[in-house]
């Protein structure tokens, strides 16, 4: 059998609901995207796709949930407690976004980013976290300030808290690990769908 680009997982298909077949599909890397129908895109349906395909511009990304802000944090600061972390590059401990070094280090080095800033994040593991993973380490992580507006800078928020990015900031993160994330095409002033991977 052919070994699959990371992330990607055998027999995966598209995920639709009842009904969306009227609205306008849109072709990135052969996979249709439903506008407004959230469903699983590895990075190896998305990573070297050709530029006439890429008329998708912005995505969301509900990423892995693996924490939770420390109370009590002084003002300003990032710290958060880390119940379980199952590999991904880009987190979330709400309504804080996290990431590692590396994931670091591509988004500032893209020409001019807008939307957003990289600070230090102190994290620490729980008792939890601990109990079930003996002996497993997190890595460094650090904060991305998310001041952008969604739909039109490189990184923004909805009003729920959604965060939405370009598709030259996703493309930097198919770089890395986030095959547990969900993500789903963007349109202003439309809802997306939130679903997890089954």
């Amino acid at each position: 059998m052919p070994q699959l680009p990371r992330g990607v997982r055998h027999n995966e298909r598209p995920r639709a609901r009842q009904g969306d077949e009227a609205e306008k599909a849109t072709h990135v890397g052969g996979v249709q995207l439903v506008p407004g129908v959230g469903r699983t895109i590895t990075g190896g349906e998305l990573k070297g796709t050709a530029a006439s395909e890429r008329s998708v511009t912005f995505f969301s990304i509900e990423a892995e949930a693996s924490g939770s802000p420390v109370a009590g944090a002084a003002a300003g600061a990032v710290a958060c407690v880390f119940d379980s972390w199952l590999g991904d590059d880009l987190v979330r401990a709400h309504p804080a976004v996290l990431a590692t070094t590396p994931v670091k280090k591509a988004l500032q080095g893209l020409h001019r980013p807008t939307g957003f800033e990289i600070g230090r994040a102190r994290i620490r593991s729980s008792e939890f976290f601990r109990t079930h993973n003996p002996g497993k380490r997190l890595p460094a992580f650090w904060a991305i300030q998310v001041r952008g507006q969604a739909g039109r800078d490189d990184m923004g928020l909805t009003a729920s808290g959604t965060l939405v990015v370009s598709r030259r900031v996703l493309d930097a993160l198919l770089d890395f690990r986030i095959g547990r994330a969900v993500l789903t095409q963007y349109t202003a002033g439309k809802s997306t769908s939130r679903r997890t991977r089954e």
